[in-house]
């Protein structure tokens, strides 16, 4: 920034000059190199945060070691990180110590203070295994701590300080969702444990259970699944919450068809597609990232597939099949099992969200660098991919927009579409 007045430009998108859509993701962000000299110093409220606070390599959450080295490669310094909650950090006290602390408050560049713990409050335990029952029953939770308070929700929302409080055993006589957390004074609150019960419910898919503060999705202003007060009133309603690039937390619970447990993991979810997103049932893309947990989602989503590793996947809602069958964009990918291209896996699942049936998806592979890399054993450093390559000719955006709207308007009842 210079003294005086500073221009800021920023760039948006439109296909053409009478597109009713806008593309525009605007951020900015402040930092200084070095504190400033002067005697005034910068505002409070801006609340500036040394630039340099980065690294160029990522840490496992569920613990690394990590190895300090000078420059001839000799070793100063080396720790097991343990364990890790985002904003909790992990530091030795006395300074230069033997002995590891979790801090609450964080002191990067000073010496660590006097308030650390030696250890994380254990999750609660649930005296029954979620899954399936045939009848009613009663549940018990506990946590091994010897001190702090369960605290619990019955909507898919995060358990905080101020949700109901856990006394006596609850009675569990429908499908529900009960999420459970440990809060203690002083210690950072424990891991949240999501546990979805089904009661006389049955199934002969593998069902997917979701599980998020129903804010995520359905709130008017920040809900990834509702119009929204900025939604076009003409179909597929350009500027409604669900055209957002908005990625919100999720909780994610996988049961094979034979309804045994498969895996349980803490993902972002995304809304997913183009026109579909405009049906009452939406498609979903899910991701797996450092920031929620774990980076990978290490299962085999796909039996008849060697996979077992992936960073994101899809929920689909069959598109613009929606309408019709579900399942004719996967048996197209299904007859050319056999021919030497690449397809998206499919299987069909039933979802279900905080607990309330949310209907048959299609789960699909995602395209991205990760499927590629997967199917094709490339490094995914080395691949580039190249989006929307449509060409159009200069002087001819009449006739790309009438070939663009086709795209959308066809009679589905049409056997050639």
């Amino acid at each position: 920034l210079q003294n005086g007045k500073n221009v800021l430009a920023i760039e948006v998108h439109n296909v053409n000059n009478n597109s009713s859509d806008l593309t525009i993701i605007p951020f900015l962000s402040v930092g200084y190199n070095s504190t400033p000299s002067n005697s005034m110093g910068t505002l409070d409220f801006l609340n500036l945060q040394d630039s340099n606070l980065h690294t160029n390599f990522k840490l496992n959450a569920n613990g690394d070691f990590l190895i300090i080295s000078n420059l001839d490669g000799d070793i100063e310094d080396s720790l097991y990180t343990l364990e890790q909650i985002t904003d909790v950090s992990l530091g030795r006290y006395p300074n230069g110590s033997e002995n590891l602390f979790f801090f609450n408050s964080p002191t990067p560049g000073r010496y660590n203070l006097d308030n650390g713990i030696t250890k994380l409050i254990e999750p609660p335990v649930f005296s029954s295994e979620k899954g399936f029952y045939t009848i009613p029953f009663f549940l018990d939770i506990s946590h091994p701590n010897s001190i702090g308070t369960i605290k619990y929700t019955l909507d898919g929302s995060e358990p905080d300080e101020n949700s109901t409080t856990y006394f006596n055993q609850l009675v569990i006589s429908q499908t529900a969702v009960i999420r459970a957390k440990v809060f203690a004074s002083g210690f950072p609150a424990s891991k949240t444990v999501t546990n979805t019960f089904f009661v006389n419910q049955e199934q002969r898919l593998p069902i997917i259970s979701l599980t998020t503060n129903p804010e995520h999705f359905f709130d008017a202003d920040s809900g990834i699944y509702v119009m929204g007060p900025n939604a076009e009133v003409t179909n597929p309603h350009y500027g409604a919450n669900f055209w957002q690039n908005w990625e919100r937390p999720i909780h994610l619970e996988f049961f094979e068809e034979n309804n045994v447990f498969g895996f349980e993991t803490d993902l972002g979810v995304k809304i997913f597609g183009q026109w579909s997103r405009a049906n009452s049932q939406k498609s979903l893309a899910l991701y797996a990232r450092g920031s929620y947990g774990k980076s990978t989602i290490d299962y085999q989503l796909f039996p008849d597939s060697e996979i077992n590793k992936y960073q994101s996947f899809v929920l689909r809602n069959s598109g613009t099949d929606w309408w019709y069958s579900l399942i004719r964009d996967a048996l197209t990918s299904e007859i050319v099992e056999q021919l030497d291209v690449d397809r998206q896996l499919y299987r069909p699942v039933v979802v279900y969200l905080n607990g309330e049936y949310w209907g048959i998806h299609n789960l699909r592979e995602k395209i991205s660098e990760h499927f590629i890399a997967s199917h094709h054993k490339i490094p995914e450093d080395d691949i580039n991919i190249i989006e929307n390559n449509i060409v159009i000719v200069k002087g001819d955006e009449d006739t790309y927009t009438e070939f663009y709207n086709s795209l959308y308007n066809l009679d589905m009842s049409d056997e050639a579409s």
